[in-house]
């Protein structure tokens, strides 16, 4: 079972079975998917499932735009949460999963499928992991988070 992120909101539930597994297992994922309100996808083991692969552009294309000062970051998840109808903006899910996660999915499924230019990891996250601090918090985010609230970077 992958619980697509941030799993407390999105109701995907990519469900792999392996070649050996037995159907049982799929069952018993399908009923506690039915327990959760979640959806289940059957996915077959590949990099980055459904979820991971459909998000790359979601998180890439949205830096490149605040890199190339065609948008900032408020503007760009207002656009994509309020406007697009997504549960966050890309800038909100990259902090949500850090940006060394994200751009370690990034990487493997850059490499599994042979360094195909649309997987490439972006390099202003490469950056941004690359010059972080020893302690994990004090690494970057894109926004500030205190009671709730946030405000950008």
């Amino acid at each position: 079972m992958h619980f697509f992120n941030p799993a407390p909101i999105m109701k995907l539930v990519e469900l792999v079975k392996a070649p050996r597994q037995v159907e049982q297992s799929m069952v018993d994922a399908r009923a506690i998917c039915a327990k959760l309100d979640k959806t289940p996808v059957k996915v077959k083991d590949s990099p980055g499932f459904i979820g991971n692969r459909v998000n790359r552009p979601f998180t890439w294309k949205p830096c490149g735009c605040w890199r190339q000062a065609k948008a900032d970051i408020r503007g760009i998840d207002s656009a994509m949460r309020d406007v697009g109808g997504f549960k966050m903006g890309p800038f909100e899910l990259l902090d949500l999963i850090g940006l060394d996660i994200n751009l370690r999915v990034t990487e493997t499924i850059y490499q599994d499928f042979g360094k195909p230019p649309r997987f490439a990891p972006n390099s202003i996250q490469q950056k941004l992991v690359q010059d972080r601090p020893p302690r994990p918090q004090e690494w970057s985010r894109f926004y500030h988070y205190a009671n709730a609230n946030y405000s950008r970077v």
